[in-house]
C-alpha cells in the first residue's frame, strides 16, 4: 500500500503546510516519518498528521515524546536544522582603538580622542660594567639597575608627549694593569609641551680596580600636575660584578668584566617606556 506521505507529496498540499527546509532531514520510514541523522538534533518538531483533512496538528517544538494521534492519522517529527555551514569570510578590521603604546626609542606618542589621562610605565637604561684589570683578578664592579616608575600623566585629545628613552651605560675597558670604570646609564622621561612630567633615571656605573664598587641604582621623579606615582624597587649593581637587575629585561645593569674572560665590562640594558590610556 502506497505511504500516506508520498500520497501528501504527490497531491502538492504537504509542502503549503509544512515548509520544505522542515521535512527535507525527514525519512519514510513504514508509511510514518522518522528523524533523519544530522549533526544537531535540537529543535525538533512533532505533530500529528490527518489522514482525512490532510492537515497537521498537535505540532510543537521538540516534544518530549511522540505525538499522540487519533487512530488513522500518523505521528511525525523532524528536524529543523540541518548541518552547520562552512565559515563565511571574515569582516573588515574594525577602526584603531585607543591602544597602549611601547617605545624601546625615543619618539612622539599622540594622545587618541577621548582620552584625559595616560599610565605612563617607565624603566631609565642600566649602568654599565667596568673593566678589570687582568693582573689584579679582581672583576670589575657591576653596573646598577634604572629607576622603574608608573605615574597618571594628565593629557588632552591630539596632543603629544614628546618621549626619551634611556640608553644603557658602555661597559669599561679591561688591560693588563689598569681598568676604566663603565658608563652611567641615562633616564627615560615622558614631557608634555616641553616639561618633564615623569623620569626614571638610569643606573650607575661599575667601577673597578682597588675602588670597585656597583653602581646604584637610578632613582625616579615625578612633577605635577602628574599624580599616582609609585617607584617599583631598582637594585644595585654588585662589586662582586654582578649587574643589578635580570639581565633580560629592560634597564638592567651590566656585569663587571672578570679577569681572564671579558675584554670589557657589560653594556647596560637601554630603557623602556609604556604608555597606556587610563581614560
Amino acid at each position: 500500500m502506497p505511504s500516506p506521505i508520498r500520497n501528501l507529496h504527490r497531491a502538492g498540499w504537504l509542502r503549503a503546510v509544512v515548509p520544505a527546509a522542515l521535512i527535507s532531514s525527514a525519512l519514510v520510514a513504514g508509511g510514518s516519518i522518522v528523524a533523519a541523522s544530522a549533526t544537531t538534533t535540537t529543535p525538533t518538531y512533532g505533530a500529528c498528521l490527518s489522514k482525512s483533512a490532510r492537515t497537521l496538528y498537535r505540532v510543537t517544538v521538540s516534544p518530549a515524546r511522540p505525538a499522540t494521534c487519533k487512530a488513522a492519522d500518523t505521528s511525525v517529527s523532524w528536524n529543523q536544522t540541518g548541518p552547520q555551514g562552512p565559515a563565511g569570510a571574515a569582516g573588515p578590521a574594525g577602526p584603531a582603538g585607543p591602544g597602549a603604546a611601547a617605545f624601546t626609542a625615543s619618539g612622539t606618542y599622540t594622545v587618541p580622542r577621548g582620552v584625559t589621562r595616560v599610565l605612563v610605565e617607565l624603566r631609565g637604561g642600566g649602568g654599565g660594567g667596568a673593566g678589570a684589570a687582568a693582573q689584579s683578578g679582581i672583576p670589575g664592579g657591576g653596573g646598577g639597575q634604572g629607576a622603574q616608575l608608573e605615574a597618571l600623566v594628565p593629557v588632552s585629545a591630539g596632543s603629544a608627549l614628546a618621549v626619551t628613552v634611556g640608553s644603557g651605560g658602555a661597559g669599561g675597558i679591561v688591560d693588563p694593569t689598569s681598568c676604566t670604570d663603565g658608563g652611567n646609564g641615562t633616564a627615560s622621561t615622558a614631557a608634555v609641551s616641553g616639561t618633564v612630567l615623569a623620569s626614571a633615571g638610569g643606573g650607575g656605573a661599575g667601577t673597578c680596580l682597588f675602588s670597585t664598587t656597583g653602581g646604584p641604582a637610578g632613582t625616579a621623579s615625578v612633577t605635577p600636575p602628574a599624580t599616582g606615582a609609585e617607584e617599583l624597587a631598582a637594585a644595585a649593581g654588585s662589586s662582586a660584578g654582578s649587574g643589578g637587575g635580570p639581565a633580560a629585561i629592560a634597564g638592567s645593569g651590566g656585569a663587571g668584566a672578570v679577569p681572564g674572560n671579558d675584554l670589557s665590562g657589560h653594556n647596560g640594558t637601554g630603557g623602556i617606556v609604556v604608555i597606556i590610556p587610563a581614560t
